[in-house]
């Protein structure tokens, strides 16, 4: 079942030998807890084969006790339930991404209902009206202004949904490939150089060299810019813009920290709203209210997840999460 010879599992302890990287912590914590209390049990584990692979086993343990009440050893049955575990998986990961189609179906809906329908309305009433005027008036000017406005809305808002739609294709061409972290942080700051320059804006990066991510390239360099975009556009007038860029390592896998000093948000009011399309929470700068959805779509499609911490006026942060990678040992995450 599990590719071991008798011989390799002999004098070995079994629950340390078969588990992995995603075995639970937790039922391994309780598996020994009950071996201790001497009592018949059974538990299902997800352990691991000689070859790597995955087996989901339900351990049927019983002691045997001596006559002092001892346990003298343990009898235990181990039954392959691979294929009932992954297909409640297979069924799991099926279900979340009904919700998330669901999720999405809602956020087109409201596109075409509210973005796409607005300026092609006024397309429509101003195209019914501009033959009537006399292009001489300075009505026929306004007018025609009003038109051009119309159109670059609708332009806008197609190319906000050919920009979704390309993240949301699963057979979108460019290739995950292995990323240096601090490299990309470093281009995406230079690039923004001479802007955060003028606003005396100090920079820390707590990112380690040689640092690698299985990632699209142009995925995790617009999630980078438009986090620091954000960072500049919503820094506080208060005091000068302070950006730090940093990591933080679990055994799961590995956080990459944008945070500022700018103005915050009250997230209890934000939270359920903050990475959907076009809600916008400071009306004082330019925006569509697009980035962030962007952002999290693309952290998404990168197998990773996005979450953000703020407090009004103090500043925010934003903490994209990478799974390490299954037997790896060069510290890659993806």
């Amino acid at each position: 079942m599990t590719g071991f010879t008798q011989e390799e599992m002999l004098h070995q302890d079994l629950i340390t030998k078969l588990q992995g990287q995603e075995t639970s912590k937790e039922d391994i914590t309780n598996l020994k807890r009950l071996l201790c209390l001497a009592i018949p049990f059974s538990e299902e584990l997800l352990t691991y084969k000689k070859d790597g692979g995955k087996v989901w086993i339900a351990a049927d343990i019983t002691p045997i006790l001596n006559e002092e009440d001892k346990v003298e050893k343990f009898i235990v049955i181990y039954t392959d339930i691979s294929e009932r575990k992954f297909a409640k998986e297979q069924l799991l990961q099926m279900n979340e991404n009904l919700v998330m189609q669901n999720n999405d179906l809602q956020q087109f809906t409201y596109i075409v209902s509210h973005n796409l329908r607005a300026p092609v309305a006024n397309m429509l009433g101003l195209t019914r009206i501009i033959p009537k005027l006399d292009v001489n008036t300075p009505n026929y000017t306004t007018a025609l202004q009003s038109l051009d406005k119309s159109v670059l809305r609708l332009d806008n808002v197609i190319c906000d949904l050919s920009k979704i739609l390309s993240i949301k294709n699963p057979e979108n061409g460019e290739a995950a490939e292995t990323i240096d972290l601090k490299s990309i942080s470093e281009e995406v700051l230079n690039s923004m150089q001479e802007t955060l320059f003028s606003l005396q804006a100090t920079i820390e990066l707590h990112i380690s060299d040689g640092l690698l991510l299985t990632a699209k390239r142009a995925y995790l360099h617009s999630v980078l810019h438009n986090l620091v975009t954000n960072a500049i556009k919503y820094r506080s007038a208060d005091r000068t813009l302070h950006l730090k860029l940093m990591t933080e390592h679990t055994p799961q896998g590995i956080s990459l920290l944008v945070q500022d000093n700018g103005l915050g948000m009250d997230m209890e009011a934000v939270r359920p709203h903050i990475f959907k399309l076009y809600k916008r929470f400071h009306v004082h700068t330019e925006g569509t209210g697009l980035g962030l959805y962007l952002v999290k779509s693309q952290v998404e499609a990168m197998g990773g997840t996005i979450d953000v911490d703020s407090t009004k006026g103090l500043g925010t942060t934003f903490r994209v999460f990478f799974r390490a990678q299954q037997h790896d040992r060069k510290g890659v995450y993806n």
